[in-house]
């Protein structure tokens, strides 16, 4: 049992369950190990050891960790749909007894991609509608200008979306003009 302990991985696991694994595993050495050890103190130092072993437990800290910045983040990124899947899985393996350390891992890596995703695609229509507005500022159409108006609407970040907007709706008056 002692070599089953000490071989037991212990990647991802909480630091003080393991240091609980260790110290069994340690304590059940030094009685195997003494010659004048009997069947109680061998019987003791087995059921401490098997214990350590059952009590090890996943470090969620980095789980905690992403939750907690997912739920800093803008509002708009928090409503993506991605972003809520990968959010609440992430809130049931951290609420799970004892996720293994991969289901930890890959709940933190789901809800980091689908933020970046989400930010990803903010930028992009962000990007799209300052480009439109620019080409309807150049084209000076009834119809360069609705396409602008378009991408300004699927802008979230309500600052960009109003500065974009106010730069769109100047282009549309200079055109009418």
């Amino acid at each position: 049992m002692i070599d089953k302990a000490k071989n037991t991985p212990t990647d991802g696991l909480a630091a003080e369950t393991v240091a609980a694994l260790n110290t069994a595993i340690a304590a059940a050495k030094a009685v195997n190990n003494d010659q004048e050890s009997t069947v109680a103190q061998l019987t003791e130092a087995k059921t401490k050891l098997q214990s350590a072993l059952d009590n090890l437990k996943t470090d969620k800290t980095a789980l905690a960790k992403a939750i907690a910045d997912a739920n800093q983040e803008p509002v708009y990124i928090k409503n993506d749909s991605a972003v809520k899947t990968a959010l609440q899985h992430a809130k049931n393996v951290y609420a799970a007894a004892n996720p293994t350390p991969a289901e930890v891992n890959t709940a933190v890596n789901n809800l980091k991609s689908a933020i970046n995703a989400a930010k990803k695609k903010e930028t992009d229509a962000q990007t799209a509608a300052a480009n439109a507005v620019a080409a309807a500022e150049g084209a000076k159409t009834a119809q360069s200008i609705t396409a602008a108006q378009t991408l300004v609407d699927v802008v979230q970040d309500a600052s960009v979306k109003f500065s974009t907007r106010s730069e769109e709706r100047r282009v549309g008056k200079e055109c009418r003009s």
